[in-house]
């Protein structure tokens, strides 16, 4: 029974995708204080007076533990995805969440903290994997861009709440204040409808039916209905016909699929070794070892709201300004902000000039355009690419793919940052990015068709082209 009569409106309401969409904000806003977390946390813990003392070596392990919790969720979100839907897959995603804060509260040790954020790095996984697929599924047309852009904005907000609560709280205390807010996302979570397109693809059309009367809001569905029926017969053929080996087949050795999976990794490899992430991680750090005038506390509030004022910049200007210009642009940022980083610290380990940091305000500025041009040039654009460029029949093996080998690099870029930074200082990671952003972007210049304005058989005949 498609329930219907119970609408009044023809038009119908949008709040049933807002109600949607505003859970599935608030759950990215605890996976930005998963991501926030690290950076004031290692300060405290790092201290002579911590409540569980540990050294540099133990600080880039809980620093990089939660990357591994993200490979292994890459590596079975896809199939929980397609098993048992998008709305439970995010309600087990919050669950080592829950027990991530949980431990976090109880934690005496090292040990527990590593496996608290390795969960942590879990529930982050599936929720990148599965959040915007279901906006992306329950949004109606004319709303899908304001909706989907919420989730870049809301992890930013959360990175900048748990960069201000945390240093004014214990451990514990702040632990107890995120497993508030996640368990009160994890019950609103039971509430919100399952994806249409997810109902239809395992034959529950009445089902469907009712969810898209309840997210539109209105009497008549059946053309969205039809339409989304099309579009699930059209895909499962795809996928019935190719197998594991054809995929890969097909990824690797048509030029075009493998000029466009190459496309997206290196935006990962400039999403994480080009500084962002490093000075989200280990801001505190880094902006004590500068001798900031500011206090590092601060100074790492300062990067919280610059992310978060360039991710809403971002959602207004990235489908009026070209994919290349803004590569180029944050390209190059990248690299003069890295040098001048690693040049300021390469100043005072290196030579000794221990004046230059009466001009400690420059690698700051210099980190904060860094994170503005990440989040207007890097970060969307990996997004957005690997929806305009990748084609369907290997999008699924391309971004299960990219996601892993994404996990691996942070794993490597956290894990030895702390490890560099201690052995030969902080300059030597920053002169390191430097050089592999500028050349990424040279890269990224030549082989990145410009997809704007171009449909997506133009843009293959793009990729298929030699430069």
């Amino acid at each position: 029974m498609s329930g219907k009569g119970r609408y009044t409106s023809p038009e119908g309401s949008k709040f049933g995708e807002y109600w949607a969409a505003f859970v599935c904000s608030v759950q990215a806003f605890c996976v930005g204080c998963i991501l926030g977390w690290t950076s004031p946390t290692l300060v405290i813990l790092l201290k002579p007076d911590s409540p569980i003392p540990i050294d540099h070596g133990d600080a880039s392990t809980i620093a990089s533990s939660s990357t591994i919790g993200h490979l292994i969720a890459a590596l079975i979100s896809k199939q929980m995805i397609e098993r048992v839907g998008r709305k439970n897959s995010m309600f087990l995603g919050g669950l080592p969440l829950i027990i991530c804060w949980s431990l976090t509260c109880f934690a005496h040790n090292v040990s527990l903290l590593i496996v608290a954020r390795l969960l942590a790095g879990v529930a982050l996984g599936v929720v990148f994997g599965v959040t915007p697929l279901y906006l992306g599924e329950i949004a109606s047309v004319e709303i899908r861009g304001i909706i989907g852009s919420t989730m870049g904005v809301m992890i930013n907000l959360g990175i900048l709440f748990a960069f201000i609560v945390i240093p004014y709280l214990s451990i514990a205390m702040a632990a107890v204040v995120f497993l508030v807010i996640s368990l009160g996302v994890e019950i609103a979570i039971y509430f919100i409808p399952e994806s249409p397109y997810f109902l239809v693809a395992k034959s529950r059309e009445s089902e469907a039916e009712m969810v898209l009367e309840k997210l539109r809001g209105k009497l008549d569905v059946s053309e969205e209905l039809m339409l989304i029926k099309s579009l699930i017969n059209e895909t499962g053929a795809e996928q019935k016909d190719l197998g594991l080996i054809e995929s890969l087949n097909l990824l690797f050795r048509v030029k075009s699929n493998l000029r466009s999976f190459s496309i997206i990794n290196l935006l990962v490899v400039s999403l994480y070794l080009g500084g962002l992430v490093s000075i989200v991680v280990y801001g505190n750090i880094i902006f004590q070892a500068a001798g900031n005038s500011i206090s590092d506390h601060i100074a790492i509030i300062l990067i919280a709201i610059t992310q978060v004022i360039a991710s809403i910049i971002s959602s207004f200007i990235i489908d009026h300004t070209g994919r290349k210009p803004l590569i180029f642009g944050a390209g190059a940022a990248l690299g003069i902000c890295n040098f001048v980083i690693g040049g300021y610290f390469f100043l005072i380990e290196y030579t000794g000039r221990n004046e230059v940091m009466q001009y400690s305000f420059v690698p700051l500025v210099a980190a904060i355009v860094l994170v503005f041009a990440s989040n207007i040039g890097v970060t969307n654009i990996q997004s957005i690419l690997t929806g305009e460029i990748l084609a369907s029949n290997v999008k699924g093996i391309a971004s299960g793919l990219s996601n892993i080998f994404s996990s691996l690099v942070a794993l490597v870029t956290i894990k030895m940052y702390q490890v560099l930074a201690t052995s030969l200082g902080h300059s030597i990671p920053f002169l390191g990015f430097s050089v592999i952003v500028t050349s990424v972007t040279i890269i990224l210049m030549i082989i990145t068709p410009e997809t704007k304005g171009r449909t997506f058989a133009e843009i293959q005949q793009l990729l298929v082209k030699r430069k």
